[in-house]
């Protein structure tokens, strides 16, 4: 089964964005969105001060601020956050629940912008985690015993997986690489028979960072 990596259509080549609009200035056509800080928790390393970084909380209420480009008007599909977490609106929810879909979970995230509460969107993401083939090159660098944080190389040949670890899967999380999703054709297959907004897909096999 082939895998594609869902991401914003930022600051790819156009002929890999399976999915609706392409824009060149993203952040100005799309809706994007930051998380409230009290939706992050702090990890400070007691060795590594440079160690220091955030998390989503999943044990509170999330909420996000939207920048909504002027004049939208559109429901919106797909939501990024500034570091790369995947929002979905309701109509997307009950698109991947209609078409079961497997391996995916969802948290409710309350949306706020200037003018106002904005509709229920959704934090989506992997419920398995899989590795990267030695040949792709991603490979674990340095790992901190104190706080757990970990550095990992770059894929130098696409990100190639053994799916056989993943029999069914249709949402991916690729070890040392939190925020970035990994989906099925069948997903893809949605995704584009559908029209939805603000999303790329691209091949694995052929993603670089």
């Amino acid at each position: 089964m082939a895998f594609y990596v869902l991401e914003p259509a930022e600051d790819l080549d156009e002929a890999h964005c399976s999915a609706a609009d392409y824009a060149d200035d993203w952040e100005e056509a799309h809706p994007w969105a930051k998380w409230t800080a009290q939706s992050l928790r702090e990890i400070h390393c007691p060795v590594d001060p440079a160690h220091h970084r955030q998390v989503v909380r999943e044990d509170t209420d999330l909420g996000v601020i939207l920048s909504v480009p002027e004049g939208w008007e559109r429901e919106m599909d797909f939501v990024w956050t500034d570091r790369g977490e995947c929002l979905v609106g309701e109509r997307v929810l009950k698109l991947l629940r209609r078409a079961a879909l497997q391996g995916f979970s969802v948290l409710p995230v309350r949306a706020r912008h200037e003018e106002g509460t904005a509709p229920r969107l959704w934090w989506l993401t992997a419920i398995r985690e899989v590795a990267a083939l030695p040949s792709s090159g991603i490979r674990l660098l340095d790992r901190c015993p104190a706080c757990g944080w970990e550095r990992y190389s770059e894929a130098e040949k696409g990100i190639l997986i053994d799916e056989a670890c993943a029999p069914g899967a249709d949402f991916l999380r690729l070890v040392g690489y939190a925020s970035l999703m990994l989906v099925s054709q069948r997903v893809k297959s949605l995704i584009v028979a559908e029209s939805l907004d603000n999303c790329a897909l691209t091949p694995a096999g052929v993603w670089m960072p």
